[in-house]
């Protein structure tokens, strides 16, 4: 049985890091989302390394070179992470060992899905797949509140990974609000446990923020 939670923040903590944090920190958005999940598991289960399944799309680092204009349909590349925070002691030295870890992938993890599904690599097959997942879908509200197609489309990707994955985090920037959509198997999950550590990530990022936020204001 797939439920939903979902957690943001405001408009104005969205463009804060967005225009001063990820800048300050030197990331983009998919580690900062990644250094939040792994200090809530740290935080709310004791748990400093974990595997999960990233969603990237497919048209933004891999086809440069090639002529996907005529092409209909939807490019992603998706492949598992083993993410390793414990030799982090503070939430900067976190962000920097995801940096670190999430950049040593060559070409965005693009070689796991062609080892995998196009050579059939028998020993990637026989791979269980991540119980997290995160999915950012980006921008999808162009500056005007979210057509019903949009919130259908993520809401219906989001359902698809639940079947494999035991709970997949979709990531949507909502009329100007970093938004969290959680879904999840209740067979499997507490909805309070999930919930909490929806919240849990959501501190964490709020604690990212203010941590350049703090940085900014002693260099001043």
């Amino acid at each position: 049985e797939v439920c939903h939670t979902v957690s943001s923040l405001t408009g104005k903590e969205t463009e804060t890091l967005l225009r001063a944090t990820l800048p300050a920190l030197r990331a983009r958005l998919d580690e900062a989302l990644l250094t939040a999940i792994a200090g809530a598991l740290v935080n709310q289960l004791g748990i400093d390394s974990f595997h999960i399944e990233l969603v990237h799309h497919g048209r933004e680092h891999s086809f440069r070179d090639v002529d996907v204009s005529r092409t209909v349909g939807w490019f992603s590349n998706e492949f598992p992470l083993l993410l390793d925070v414990g030799s982090a002691r503070n939430l900067r030295q976190m962000v920097e060992t995801v940096k670190e870890q999430v950049r040593g992938i060559p070409n965005h993890g693009i070689g796991y899905g062609v080892l995998r599904y196009l050579n059939r690599d028998s020993t990637l097959l026989a791979l269980p797949r991540p119980n997290l997942r995160l999915n950012n879908q980006g921008d999808l509200s162009d500056g005007e509140r979210l057509t019903l197609f949009q919130v259908l489309r993520a809401t219906f990707m989001a359902e698809l990974g639940v079947h494999e994955q035991l709970i997949n985090i979709t990531v949507l920037l909502n009329n100007g609000c970093l938004t969290l959509q959680w879904m999840y198997d209740r067979r499997v999950y507490e909805e309070e446990d999930v919930r909490n550590l929806a919240a849990n990530v959501i501190t964490q990022i709020r604690s990212l923020i203010a941590l350049t936020t703090k940085a900014s204001k002693t260099h001043v």
